[in-house]
Order: C-alpha cells, then sequence, then structure tokens
C-alpha cells in the first residue's frame, strides 16, 4: 500500500462488493475495516457520512485526488465498531448519533455523550428499533 493509492484500489480487496448505486459499496471485515482506519491517517479522502443500521455502520469517502466516491460497509457482530474518529474528528459527532440511535459503540470514542438528547427529555434507548 502506497501513500498514492487511491480509495477503489484500496477498496478493491473487500472481501464482498455489494450491489449499490450510484456509487460502489464494499463490505469490510473488521480487519479490513482497521485498515481502512489507519490508511485515513494519511489519505487524502474526505468523509462524506457516516450512519448505521442496528447491525452493520457504513461510510461514504471521497478521494480527493481522483474524485471518486465509494461506500464502505462493516457488519457489526457485537455493540462495537472501530471509531473513525481518531483520524476524522468530524466522526464524533456522527459516531455520537449512532450510539444515542442504535446503541452500536464506536471504540475510542472521546465524547461518549448523546448526541442529541442530553438528559432533557425521557426517551429510550436505542432510538431506533432493532
Amino acid at each position: 500500500m502506497t501513500d498514492s493509492q487511491n480509495l477503489l484500489d484500496f477498496l478493491s480487496t473487500a472481501d464482498q462488493v455489494v450491489e449499490h448505486k450510484p456509487w460502489p459499496r464494499y463490505r469490510l471485515s473488521r480487519k479490513e475495516w482497521g485498515a481502512l482506519v489507519s490508511r485515513l491517517a494519511q489519505a487524502k479522502w474526505d468523509l462524506l457520512g457516516l450512519w448505521a443500521e442496528p447491525k452493520e455502520v457504513h461510510t461514504a469517502l471521497l478521494d480527493t485526488v481522483t474524485g471518486d466516491i465509494a461506500v464502505a460497509s462493516l457488519p457489526v457482530t457485537g455493540k462495537s465498531f472501530p471509531s473513525l474518529s481518531g483520524v476524522r474528528p468530524s466522526a464524533i459527532r456522527l459516531e455520537r448519533w449512532i450510539q444515542e440511535s442504535t446503541g452500536l459503540t464506536a471504540e475510542g470514542l472521546t465524547d461518549p455523550r448523546y448526541w442529541l438528547d442530553h438528559g432533557q427529555f425521557p426517551c429510550k434507548r436505542p432510538l431506533l428499533p432493532d
């Protein structure tokens, strides 16, 4: 892996490519997701989004050199996933929302407070049903 490796080449080694439009989506293993987090520390890839379902986390990335966009997904078997916020601080609020809405926790999240509910109204956790 080189510093100049583009996003699509990096993700092309994923375990599974999922039918997805308009951009390709790659389903990563936990090890591949960890490699993605490490690569984000150096790559010129912008975080376009980070969201989750109760059993899967997704991120959309833009390769600012090539203009390519791709989605990477991680099936979550437990209740946590490796955080992106250590290398992309803009992910902190998105990881907080994932925690609040799905109950999944980003491992290494530096600000674990809920994003919307600051204890001012009673509600069930997580906000989204399974």
